[in-house]
Formats: structure tokens, C-alpha cells, sequence
């Protein structure tokens, strides 16, 4: 998470870990919403085969 001082020009240690923990839920999400998505194709796969 280097890049995560870009958004603190002025070093604010505290504003940088909101950040860091908002972006990091923000991937968390995205990949929840992912595997959720790739378990209900896998489903749907299983209960209509080509």
C-alpha cells in the first residue's frame, strides 16, 4: 500500500489509515460481491449444462 501517501500530502498518519481501511473494504467488497458472482455461475453451470 505505498501509493496510500498520495492521499495524505501532509502526512496526516491518522487520515491515511481511513483511507487505507476504506480502500481496503472497498476491495474486500468487490471481491466478495466476486466470488459471489462466480458461485452463482458455477450454480447456474451445474443446473443447466450446455
Amino acid at each position: 500500500m505505498k501509493w496510500i501517501s498520495y492521499f495524505s500530502p501532509n502526512k496526516n498518519s491518522q487520515y491515511s489509515k481511513i483511507v487505507e481501511l476504506t480502500i481496503s473494504n472497498l476491495r474486500t467488497s468487490q471481491d466478495l460481491q466476486n466470488e459471489a458472482s462466480r458461485i452463482f455461475l458455477n450454480r447456474s453451470a451445474a443446473l443447466h449444462p450446455p
